[in-house]
């Protein structure tokens, strides 16, 4: 295989003829990333995209707390959920997550700067804002996930965010500088199980962040 995005090892001479189990234990070895696609293109996982995992209810309304609960799937798929209840704009978040952790092998330190990503996901720029993301960002470390169908072959566990780090900037007087705050997160390694194959969706970005109205 020559020139595979986000392989650890080039040039290796494969079979002509190769079964399913092999293919996956070659893939193993060499995916390292998550696909890179096009800035105006966000990536999910076709076993989370048909769940039930994301609410569609009034950011009002009390979030649920989930212990190992199992959510509505369509298919052979099955997704366990552990941690806060997770909404529209969790959603949001984590697709840019992703996006920006495809430029590089998966596990590695993204860093960010809290303006330029609400920009990417055209929110506004506001404390609130500001203090919602670190809320986001905070509650998705807090998860875990695990998910099973005939495609993966197997369970796949894993926190949506295992890592995250709020690097803080100050003034001469000492006042936190919220403008300048930067995050440095890393994903789970076992994410590229989930965005092997075509085991997953292209969604359009814009048209998605023009949905106001939180939806499933």
């Amino acid at each position: 295989v020559s020139g595979v995005r986000g392989a650890a090892v080039t040039n290796v001479r494969m079979p002509k003829k190769i079964n399913d189990e092999a293919m996956e234990v070659i893939e193993a070895v060499l995916i390292t990333q998550i696909p890179f696609c096009a800035d105006g293109v966000r990536l999910m996982p076709n076993e989370l995209l048909r769940s039930g995992l994301i609410s569609c209810k009034n950011r009002n309304e009390p979030r649920e707390y989930c212990h190992d609960k199992v959510v509505l799937s369509v298919g052979d798929g099955t997704v366990t959920y552990q941690g806060q209840e997770l909404r529209y704009f969790e959603e949001t978040v984590w697709m840019q997550l992703v996006h920006l952790a495809s430029a590089q092998p998966v596990g590695t330190i993204v860093k960010f700067g809290t303006r330029e990503f609400l920009r990417a996901i055209e929110a506004p720029l506001t404390g609130a804002y500001y203090k919602r993301l670190g809320d986001t960002l905070n509650r998705l470390t807090a998860t875990k996930l695990s998910v099973t169908s005939n495609r993966l072959r197997s369970t796949v566990s894993f926190s949506m965010l295992p890592y995250s780090y709020r690097v803080e900037s100050f003034d001469e007087d000492g006042e936190e500088i919220t403008t300048k705050t930067e995050w440095q997160v890393e994903l789970a390694p076992e994410l590229v199980k989930l965005f092997s194959g075509e085991g997953y969706s292209r969604i359009q970005w814009h048209q998605r962040l023009a949905l106001k109205n939180p939806v499933a």
